[in-house]
């Protein structure tokens, strides 16, 4: 993948509610792979968000800060997941951006982090050989 003829994609919440939805979905950007490289950033749906926050609340006051943080972006690296399997099933070579091995670097807390510098480098190795890369949207706030 090179930066040159590449497309930014940012995935509603309303694509992701089945998976009849989320198929068509991964057939248009696999179509789409075809003449363009894509990033594909991929959330979760409010219901799938408002659970998570749910069960990171549970976790109490004491819980590991990475783990609580890991819990709440847990169904958009899964949505990620699934969409990149789903597009490489349809032809298109894709691969999924590791958030926890290639996530910018940050400041501040895992809850309140503010990205401050995408590696290229990191960028570059988990794209290459791939038309599509997934990126699970939601990690790093």
């Amino acid at each position: 993948m090179t930066l040159d003829n590449t497309v930014l994609y940012t995935i509603s919440s309303t694509a992701l509610e089945d998976s009849a939805s989320m198929c068509t979905l991964a057939g248009q950007v696999a179509t789409a792979a075809d003449t363009h490289c894509l990033v594909v950033v991929v959330g979760a749906s409010e219901r799938e968000h408002r659970a998570m926050q749910s069960k990171a609340a549970s976790l109490g006051p004491t819980s590991d800060v990475l783990n609580r943080a890991n819990l709440l972006t847990l169904a958009a690296r899964e949505n990620a997941q699934r969409l990149a399997g789903l597009v490489s099933m349809m032809g298109a070579e894709s691969a999924l951006l590791d958030v926890s091995a290639h996530a910018p670097i940050t400041r501040g807390n895992p809850l309140e982090a503010e990205p401050r510098l995408l590696n290229a480098k990191r960028f570059e190795a988990a794209s290459e050989g791939a038309d599509v890369l997934v990126i699970a949207g939601g990690v790093g706030r």
